[in-house]
């Protein structure tokens, strides 16, 4: 499901998105922040509109109701759905009158319902939509042509479906319909109550003596509540007041009046056959039943299943109208109170798990349909409950090995990608290594003539211009760096440990700095571990890798700082190892930077060729041991060694 969600805030637009990311990955949601934003993307997807916009009620361009106008205006087939805070009720019900489909308060969890409440206004926008393919027609008395013109313009806009028959007076209505009585020849009545002669309630009067007629619907001026009021006690559909954008109610209030009269003529011959029903129930297996909630709430009907479903008897269901929160569960007690309120999506089934009056549990797929009086008001419900224990145990068992399985899968692809990166990484490696080699054999004998020319150079022209002296520096400095790299080169693609042999840990570390001592700006802090363990590697090759990441630490601290080298005995993949932690204060690497550093030619310093992290990781491995580092920009860098103790 596409959903456009409008929201300045961008914390609630961020929760929002990672709550329905994680409990409802089907909704694809965009963001707009601004009515401005969200009219123009509802535009560019014109063709295949949004499923349904949720959005703010406050926007700071505009207003939740703007933008479900426009939509209305321009016919964009989507649901909406308005979010409303604390004090907005008369807000949300002038939303509800102009054709949203739902709202959402801000109370607490309310997260949560979005789904639910999506899926209901999307179900309902579309059921409604195809309601609409019907030709709504209207009887409409108002005297005053303005107003006429107005309405008609409205509704030649947003409803063409809908079709106005219009008379001036009362009196009009009056004759049509005692003309055409028992002809369904209009659906809605729409009265002004202002009319010339006969106002809209006596009308209403006379209308309640013939024996059908369409439902009424008043519109009053503003300050008439009263008169609507007395409108709906007479039997009045719905009412509307004139005040500014009442016309945008319009369309809804027909259309709701509209189906209210279906769904009461539906029932009435529900009731008909209520005799006939009764006796098709008896041996169903299934418990059917009518709960009313005026007076009191009660049950009308309850059938034999019942005693097998619940434990209860029907006699006991119709002795006690709250026996229902006998077996209902707690956490389901709260849909008892959606139910009255109204705000409960009956087009799905419910499941929930009832509690038998022995104590066994079961569950239940509950189908249950609302049933409302004139007035719009629901009266009570009815349904059929079945026992689906068997079903969703098996369900259930068919999840878990499904969830037992998609987890094998994954897991054996994630080990097959990684074996397949390593094959292809262990290829590249193994290329560049005998590229580099052959590189760096052909040019070192050149390097090797230059030097030496350099040298005999220097010979002969002694004593020499201070100029030429300097030039001669620089060639022999730029020698020098460059049988290094060749050296670099040839040592990555010959690297293979030496002799293994049983060394001390401390002496590794103390040698090390001698290779490399310490520059004056930088303290060295030491921390020998007691009863350190003999390892098992090259000490040479050890000693060159602690070397060269000390020089990294030392150049990574230019103004310098403090460098600790921890050594302790530990456990690495339940092996004994010796573990050398290297520590430094210096500018740190990236996240993308720490992605890249022990592959080959990747470097962060101006003239190096970044073979110096991947030689002191390979060398440490070849040695039966592992490398690994952290780093944090700005922070400082650790690199921490693991080597093989002496074996057993």
């Amino acid at each position: 499901m596409r959903v456009l969600y409008v929201e300045d805030n961008p914390f609630d637009a961020d929760l929002t998105r990672r709550t329905l990311a994680n409990d409802a990955p089907d909704i694809d949601l965009t963001v707009a922040q601004k009515l401005s934003e969200a009219t123009l993307l509802v535009d560019e997807n014109f063709s295949n509109p949004f499923d349904c916009i949720l959005t703010d009620l406050r926007l700071p361009d505009g207003t939740g109701l703007d933008l479900l106008r426009y939509l209305r205006k321009n016919n964009i087939l989507s649901a909406v759905v308005i979010i409303t805070g604390q004090g907005d009720e008369q807000t949300v019900l002038t939303a509800i009158k102009s054709g949203a489909d739902d709202y959402i308060p801000k109370r607490k969890d309310y997260l949560q319902e979005i789904p639910g409440i999506l899926n209901g206004a999307v179900q309902r926008y579309r059921k409604d939509y195809e309601l609409k393919k019907h030709l709504l027609r209207v009887l409409y008395a108002e005297h005053l042509a303005s107003d006429v013109d107005l309405t008609l313009r409205h509704l030649a806009t947003y409803a063409p479906f809908i079709h106005l028959e219009v008379v001036k007076d009362g009196k009009a209505v009056l004759d049509l319909m005692k003309l055409n009585t028992g002809v369904n020849k209009w659906d809605v009545i729409l009265l002004d109550y202002r009319l010339a002669g006969v106002n809209a309630l006596e009308v209403l009067r006379e209308l309640n003596q013939l024996e059908d007629h369409p439902p009424v619907i008043i519109v009053t001026g503003q300050g008439d509540e009263e008169v609507a009021i007395s409108s709906l006690r007479l039997g009045a559909a719905d009412y509307l007041i004139k005040n500014p954008g009442y016309l945008y109610q319009l369309v809804p209030t027909l259309q709701n009046a509209y189906h209210r009269n279906q769904l009461e003529k539906e029932q009435a011959a529900l009731d008909a056959s209520e005799e006939r029903f009764h006796r098709l129930v008896q041996n169903v297996q299934d418990l059917i039943y009518r709960f009313h909630f005026f007076p009191e709430p009660g049950f009308d009907y309850v059938s034999p299943a019942a005693t097998e479903l619940t434990g209860f008897s029907p006699e006991e269901f119709y002795a006690d109208g709250n026996l229902a929160r006998e077996f209902i569960l707690e956490k389901d007690e709260q849909f008892l109170e959606e139910i009255k309120t109204g705000n409960v999506d009956f087009s799905s089934p419910l499941l929930m798990r009832w509690r038998r009056k022995d104590g066994k549990m079961v569950w239940i797929e509950d189908r249950s349909s609302p049933v409302y009086n004139s007035a719009g008001q629901l009266i009570a419900l009815e349904g059929i409950a079945r026992d689906i224990t068997a079903r969703m145990e098996a369900d259930q068992a068919l999840k878990e090995y499904s969830e037992k399985l998609e987890g094998e899968v994954k897991k054996r692809t994630a080990e097959l990608i990684q074996a397949q990166e390593q094959v292809l990484r262990q290829e590249r490696q193994a290329t560049f290594g005998r590229l580099a080699s052959a590189v760096a054999h052909e040019l070192r004998n050149p390097l090797g003539v230059i030097s030496n020319s350099v040298y005999f150079l220097r010979l002969k022209l002694e004593p020499m211009d201070e100029k030429v002296s300097e030039y001669l520096k620089i060639m022999d400095r730029e020698c020098q760096e460059a049988v290094r790299i060749l050296s670099d080169l040839i040592n990555y693609s010959n690297l293979q440990a030496g002799d293994r042999y049983i060394s001390s840990s401390e002496e590794i570390v103390e040698q090390s700095i001698k290779l490399s001592p310490i520059p004056e700006k930088i303290l060295l802090n030491k921390r020998f571990a007691r009863d350190l363990k003999p390892v098992f590697v090259d000490a040479d090759q050890i000693e060159q890798v602690l070397a060269r990441l000390l020089d990294n630490a030392y150049q990574a601290m230019e103004n310098g700082g403090t460098i600790s080298i921890q050594v302790k005995n530990c456990m690495e993949k339940q092996k004994p190892m010796v573990l050398i932690k290297l520590t430094d204060e210096g500018c740190g690497f990236t996240a993308d930077q720490k992605e890249h550093l022990f592959e080959p030619l990747f470097t962060t310093k101006p003239r190096h060729i970044g073979l110096g992290l991947p030689i002191a990781k390979r060398l440490v491995e070849v040695n039966g041991g592992k490398l690994e580092l952290e780093s944090t920009e700005g922070k400082g860098t650790c690199v921490t060694l693991y080597l093989p103790v002496r074996p057993e």
